[in-house]
């Protein structure tokens, strides 16, 4: 059986048939008596492998056949699945979100709303979720696939459908303006503007911040491998719906 468990531990087996040497003891009848074994094992890769053991023994009649699928398991269960979409979300709009506060102290005469903030609020919300993503990046296993530009994709449309919604339903910023932000002004003379602006944002901007974040994922598994000498991406196998 231990032949048996050493090769189920093998992640790299390929289709082959062959035989090993096994030496065992079997307990039959409360006597022990050993035997000689030979392990025959066949894959199919992503079918199942069937295990055949055989004994030379004249005194013990055991052959042993085990069915073991080979197909690598899907490991996420549902709440990882949903982490991982809220990550794949959470970290480009983090560090999008602390870019446009950065331009917008650059730019301070033209982003006068900035000033209506409390101080701390603007620190946490503009600054601190930035910095917390960048930590999260380099010091946890969860891996980043260009692919899922979907999902912070897809949480920015929806943003600003609500944007858009609220301005129709005469909804007021906190400077009294009929508009949240004023980069997003749906009025008559603004709406061309803001909607090149959210146009430009949605497909281009997010998608070069997802970029971003997967550029910095191969960063720390390249730290990873040259400080420990080992693979970062232990989540290689793992799998979601947009990958």
């Amino acid at each position: 059986m231990a032949a048996i468990v050493t090769s189920l531990a093998c992640p790299d087996v390929d289709s082959r048939c062959h035989e090993r040497g096994n030496s065992s003891t079997l307990a039959l009848g409360g006597k022990h008596k050993t035997s000689s074994r030979r392990l025959r094992e066949s894959f199919s890769p992503g079918g199942t492998g069937n295990f055949e053991v055989e004994s030379d023994s004249e005194d013990s009649n055991d052959g042993l056949s085990v069915d073991v699928s080979t197909a690598p398991p899907d490991d996420l269960c549902w709440y990882h699945k949903t982490m991982w979409v809220l990550y794949n979300t959470m970290a480009p709009i983090a560090l999008l979100i602390t870019f446009l506060r950065t331009l917008a102290m650059g730019f301070g005469t033209s982003f006068e709303w900035t000033n209506h903030l409390n101080p701390l609020t603007d620190i946490l919300h503009h600054f601190c979720n930035g910095g917390i993503v960048l930590v999260d990046i380099f010091v946890s296993a969860t891996p980043t696939r260009l692919l899922h530009f979907a999902h912070p994709l897809a949480y920015s449309f929806i943003y600003n459908m609500f944007l858009i919604i609220y301005w129709v339903s005469g909804g007021w910023g906190i400077t009294g303006e009929r508009w949240v932000y004023p980069v997003v002004d749906y009025s008559d003379e603004h709406w061309r503007p803001s909607v090149i602006f959210v146009l430009i944002g949605l497909f281009v901007v997010v998608p070069v911040f997802h970029l971003l974040v997967f550029g910095l994922y191969k960063l720390r598994c390249a730290l990873v491998r040259c400080v420990l000498g080992t693979a970062a991406d232990g989540a290689e196998r793992t799998r979601l719906l947009s990958e």
